[in-house]
C-alpha cells in the first residue's frame, strides 16, 4: 500500500490516513488500523503550538510506503524521526535510526509487513525551534537530511513514551519532558558532526544514496566496493563519499564496520550464535581481530558480551 502525504500539517496526515485506510478514530488523536490491514495503532499529541508527537506501533498484514512530497520553503518546522525504537528483531534493514531531512526535501519511508513497527515522530515549530537549537549550523543548508544510529540512551527514553508510567493527569507533562529529552539527546548525537562540511542535497542523491546503504546492508560478510557502489549510483568516489558521510556521519568503510559489529552483537544475544559462528558468519577469518573489533564498538568481549543480560 502506497500513502502519499502533501500537507505540513501532522494532524492532517492522521486524517488522511483515516480516510486512506478506514481506521477508527476512537479518541482524540487516536486511531486503530483496522484488521485488513494490520493491528495497532497511531497517537497524536499536542503539547502547545510549537511541539507535537506522534506514536506509530503497529504490525502490518502488508507492506506499507508512506510518501511525504516538499513540505515547503520555511525552515521554520522540523521533524524529527525515531525509526524501530525497540530492540530488533529481525531484518538489520530495521535498525534503529533518527532521520532529519529539512521540510523541502521529499522523503519516502517503507514500513514492512509482518514486523512490530514502533516510530515516534516530533515535530518542532516557530520559536521553540530557536530557543532549543539556537540556529544551529548544521541547519543552516537550504536543504539537508541526518540521520543517526539510535544510542542505548534514545532507545531507553522511547520505551518510556511507549509505555509512559505516569499518572494520567501528568501524562501530557510527562511526554512532553520525553519528547524534549528526545531531541536533545539526538542533538548531542549531531553535534558530533559539527565540524563536518555539509552541502545542500537534492532528492535524488538522497534515494542513490539511501540505494548505496541498502547495497552495504545487504551482506555485512563482504566489505564494500567503493568503486563499484559509485558506478552503480553514477556518482565520482568522492562524491558518494562525501554525501554518505554528510547523511550518516561516517565514512561508507566505518559505518559498514559499525553496522557489522551490531550485526555481531545480535546475532550472539538474541540469535544465540557461538562467538566463531557469528565471526565467520560476517566474514571473518580471522576471530583474534573480530574479537578486537568487536571490543571496540560495544565495549566487552564478545564471550563476556554472550553472559550479560
Amino acid at each position: 500500500m502506497i500513502f502519499e502525504f502533501n500537507s505540513p500539517e501532522r494532524i492532517g496526515a492522521m486524517r488522511a490516513f483515516v480516510k486512506a485506510t478506514g481506521s477508527t478514530i476512537i479518541a482524540k488523536g487516536h486511531i486503530l488500523l483496522p484488521p485488513s490491514l494490520g493491528n495497532g495503532y497511531m497517537k497524536g499529541f499536542d503539547f502547545g503550538p510549537n511541539l507535537r508527537m506522534m506514536l506509530h506501533h503497529y504490525e502490518l498484514k502488508e507492506e506499507l510506503i508512506y510518501r511525504r512530497s516538499r513540505m515547503g520553503e520555511s525552515p521554520d518546522t522540523l521533524t524529527l524521526n525515531f525509526h524501530n525504537t525497540q530492540p530488533r528483531k529481525g531484518d538489520i534493514r530495521l535498525l534503529p535510526a533518527v532521520q532529519l531531512p529539512s521540510p523541502n526535501l521529499p522523503m519516502e519511508v517503507i514500513f514492512p509487513a509482518n514486523t512490530l513497527i514502533t516510530t515516534i515522530m516530533i515535530t518542532i515549530e516557530g520559536e521553540l525551534l530557536k530557543d532549543l537549537l539556537n540556529n544551529h549550523s548544521l541547519l543552516q543548508q537550504p536543504s539537508y537530511l541526518y540521520e543517526e544510529i539510535i544510542s542505548p540512551e534514545i532507545q531507553n527514553v522511547a520505551a518510556h513514551i511507549i509505555t509512559p508510567h505516569a499518572p494520567a493527569a501528568l501524562l501530557n507533562f510527562y511526554l512532553r519532558l520525553k519528547a524534549e529529552e528526545l531531541i536533545y539527546l539526538f542533538f548531542v548525537d549531531l553535534q558530533k558532526r559539527q565540524h563536518t562540511t555539509s552541502y545542500a542535497l537534492n532528492g535524488e542523491d538522497v534515494k542513490l544514496i539511501y540505494n548505496v546503504r541498502n547495497e552495504i546492508i545487504k551482506d555485512l560478510s563482504i566489505t564494500p566496493d567503493v568503486k563499484a557502489l559509485a558506478q552503480q549510483a553514477g556518482m565520482s568516489e568522492s562524491k558518494i563519499q562525501r554525501l554518505f558521510k554528510q547523511i550518516f556521519g561516517d565514512s561508507i568503510y566505518n559505518y559498514y564496520q559499525t553496522l557489522r559489529m551490531k550485526e555481531a552483537a545480535y546475532l550472539i544475544k538474541e540469535q544465540q550464535l557461538s562467538v566463531s559462528e557469528t565471526g565467520y558468519k560476517l566474514g571473518f577469518s580471522n576471530l583474534s581481530h573480530f574479537t578486537r573489533l568487536f571490543e571496540k564498538h560495544i565495549g566487552m568481549k564478545p564471550k563476556k558480551y554472550s553472559y550479560t543480560n
